[in-house]
């Protein structure tokens, strides 16, 4: 007899619904509406073991929140280095930093003073594919943020609608007089073209007025 009984009681275990949380197949690329879930901040690792920390980053979790792909956890790749050892680095983690704060509708002035003041935030995340380097693997990130509503839901786009080409008027005239001759009946395009009407033939001697 087992023991998941003791725990659980005489119901057992019931299956939670899929959120689709651990589908780690790859989203495409394009914009989803997303919701910002965890931020968390961690610590690179340092260059060398037991040395100190080149900086920090940023890490954010998004959930997204439309129709395509609903519930896939998407994430900033390793992070928003917004200290680090290296200027460039965190000039450039700072940069993508300010970008995500401002798609989650922080004016250009304010200041963001706790990461959790991101969580629940909506916004637009464009997701893509990165290709490994040094034997890592591929990774889905979100790389491009904008407000809700201005990057769009373009993972699944309609296809493309059949629109009737732009014809110059001549042309279309052409084509026109084209279709009513490929209309007409046949007999009617063999007909022969009736024959012209004679002249009156000249008289044949004077009349009495003459």
């Amino acid at each position: 007899m087992g023991r998941l009984s003791d725990y659980l009681g005489e119901e057992g275990f019931t299956q939670p619904e899929d959120d689709g949380g651990d589908d780690f197949s790859f989203v495409p690329t394009g914009w989803y509406p997303a919701e910002i879930q965890e931020v968390d901040i961690r610590d690179n690792k340092p260059k060398i073991e037991g040395g100190t920390s080149t900086g920090s980053r940023f890490v954010v979790k998004f959930c997204i929140i439309g129709e395509s792909y609903a519930n896939r956890k998407i994430w900033n790749g390793n992070g928003f280095n917004f200290i680090n050892d290296s200027q460039d680095c965190q000039n450039i983690g700072r940069r993508e930093l300010g970008r995500l704060v401002k798609a989650c509708g922080f004016a250009e002035n304010d200041r963001l003073r706790d990461e959790d003041e991101l969580i629940g935030k909506k916004l637009d995340i464009y997701v893509e594919t990165v290709p490994g380097t040094e034997g890592y693997k591929d990774t889905n990130p979100a790389t491009k943020f904008k407000p809700l509503g201005t990057g769009g839901d373009k993972a699944a786009p309609a296809a493309p609608v059949a629109t009737k080409p732009v014809v110059p008027a001549a042309q279309e005239y052409q084509k026109q007089v084209g279709a009513q001759n490929e209309a007409a009946p046949a007999a009617a395009q063999n007909e022969a073209a009736p024959a012209p009407a004679q002249a009156p033939a000249a008289p044949v001697g004077k009349m009495p007025w003459e």
